[in-house]
């Protein structure tokens, strides 16, 4: 055998992740703390220009809602829209879900509700650990 020769590997088969549609991927280790939203939600954010996020929880029944708008307001981080899929890397957001939620420390999926909102100026979405 040849070992000068290089073998390549087949990416076309398993050269992408795909997130399931009613999840969102948490990453939480020591070193990074991101969510990945599926491309549905992603690809219905960047349409229609849901350029915000705000988040809010309920301590008593650990619920979290991740609300997407097309305005800004003072406690609401802009969304990256450019990437095929969107991420959210903050250690404030991720450190709370996983508070909230009672989750361990590790990388995960969540579940993830169809929009729940009752106007179309935002996104409501309920983030479940199941």
């Amino acid at each position: 055998m040849d070992n000068t020769k290089l073998t390549f590997m087949d990416l076309s088969k398993n050269g992408s992740y795909t997130i399931p549609e009613n999840r969102i991927s948490l990453n939480y280790t020591q070193t990074a703390k991101t969510l990945s939203l599926n491309k549905t939600i992603s690809d219905k954010i960047r349409k229609d220009e849901y350029n915000y996020l705000r988040v809010g929880y309920t301590g008593y029944s650990a619920e979290v809602y991740f609300i997407f708008c097309k305005k800004q307001t003072s406690d609401s981080l802009a969304v990256n829209t450019k990437s095929k899929r969107i991420n959210i890397s903050s250690k404030y957001i991720v450190d709370k879900l996983v508070e909230v939620l009672g989750l361990q420390e590790r990388s995960q999926h969540l579940c993830i509700s169809g929009n729940c909102s009752n106007s179309s100026d935002y996104l409501t979405f309920k983030i479940t650990k199941q």
